[in-house]
Order: structure tokens, then sequence, then C-alpha cells
């Protein structure tokens, strides 16, 4: 018989996913199985994972569940773990964001939610709340703005935080909307664009976010990736 220890559940970034994690001895292809409901005597399975922890992807948000693991090998099966609740987030999450939209040389503050609405106090235009719906945006994806083209303006910007997709609204083409050709980043990296070689033009980056690597598409170099590692101690 495997024996699981206690299972607890964490928000898995702002998508709408509840990751439970736990402890287990097992022998070597033994698999946790989830289960979740009211009640353990009720519990049903959601699914299986031969790691450590588990996605439940088909949460609702906001909804509250009891989460249970247990480990079998095929053959034999532990008891139910120590219980956990747990509920993932809204599928629509604000993230603040301050860079110069205007151009003037000031930053100006802004708020950047997932259902792709933009709410900009540009310092231009007093600080007045200026909000632009369904702009830019989308579950799993942070903004990540800065002046890709050049004109020393801001350009509104997401990353996925899952994928690695990088989109665009360049001010210096009416904010049409373009993405990178090719992923940059993904699960474990950070967006971190500015001009890393001078030219004026900031350079999509991301840095990982346990160890020293940064990867960076500099405009010079033809936004070729570029991976280099940086120690800070």
């Amino acid at each position: 018989m495997h024996i699981v220890y206690g299972c607890s559940s964490e928000i898995v970034s702002r998508s709408s996913a509840r990751r439970l994690n736990w402890a287990y001895l097992l022998r070597l292809g033994t698999i946790g199985v989830c289960y979740t409901n009211s009640s353990v005597g009720s519990a049903g399975q959601i699914g299986t994972s031969s790691t450590t922890n588990y996605d439940d992807s088909t949460a609702t948000p906001g909804t509250i569940y009891n989460y249970w693991v247990r480990a079998t090998d095929g053959s034999n099966v532990s008891s139910f773990s120590s219980s956990d609740t747990g509920y993932c987030g809204s599928t629509n999450t604000s993230l603040p964001v301050a860079s110069d939209f205007d151009g003037d040389g000031l930053a100006d503050p802004a708020i950047y939610n997932t259902n792709g609405t933009w709410k900009i106090k540009l310092s231009s235009a007093g600080y007045n709340v200026i909000t632009i719906s369904s702009f830019l945006g989308s579950t799993g994806y942070i903004p990540a703005a800065a002046d890709f083209d050049g004109d020393r303006k801001a350009d509104p910007a997401i990353y996925g935080e899952d994928n690695g997709y990088w989109i665009f609204k360049l001010s210096s083409i009416g904010y049409a909307e373009i993405a990178l050709t090719q992923t940059l980043g993904g699960a474990g990296y950070i967006p971190v664009p500015t001009d890393y070689d001078g030219d004026g033009l900031a350079d999509p980056a991301v840095k990982s976010k346990t160890g020293n690597e940064w990867i960076l598409m500099l405009s010079t170099g033809g936004y070729t990736p570029v991976h280099i590692t940086l120690l800070f101690e």
C-alpha cells in the first residue's frame, strides 16, 4: 500500500485552474489520483498525475471545492489523503501598468484587465481616466508594455505566462495588433522588456523565475533569441 500525505491547493497563475500539491511515498510508476466533491464519501475522480501536482482546469472561478488525493500502482490503492479546500481565481484579473503612453516623458499609471480593458491616466490629459474596452487582453496574459517601435510612446503589449506568446499594439501604426512570429518565455519566465541595445527600441525579453537565465530578442540582432546567464550574488 502507498502512503499519501496531506493534499494542498493553490491558484495557478491567473487562469481558471486550481493546482493540487501533495507528498507521497511510492514505488516507481505509482500515480496520484485526484478527487473532488463535498465529502470524501461521494468524491469523484477528476484526474491523475505521475508527479506531485495536478491542475484542475474544470474548476469554476469563485466556487469552493474539497480535494483529496490517493495513490495507485495499478494493483494497490491507498486510502484518501487529508483534504484541502480551494478555488480558482476569477478569469478577469486587473494588474497595474506604468509607462509613458503619451510620449511626454512622464510615466502614466494604468490598469490592465484580462478581459481586454485598459484604463489609463495620461499626464497630458490631466490624469483623467481613459477607458479602452475590448482593446487587448486575455486570460493567462499579463501586461508587458514598452516602446517597441521607438516613437517615444509606450506600446500596450501582453505576454502569455503559459505559452510565451507576445502581442503588441504599436502606436506608430495606429495601434494595429501584431505578434511575435515565435514564442519567447512561457511557464517559468517573467517578461522584462526594455531597450537593451540602446537603439531606441524596446527588446522583448524574459527572465527565469527561479534561475539566472535571461533570453533577449535584440532589435539590432534581428530579434534572434540570445540566451545569457546573469549572476547577482
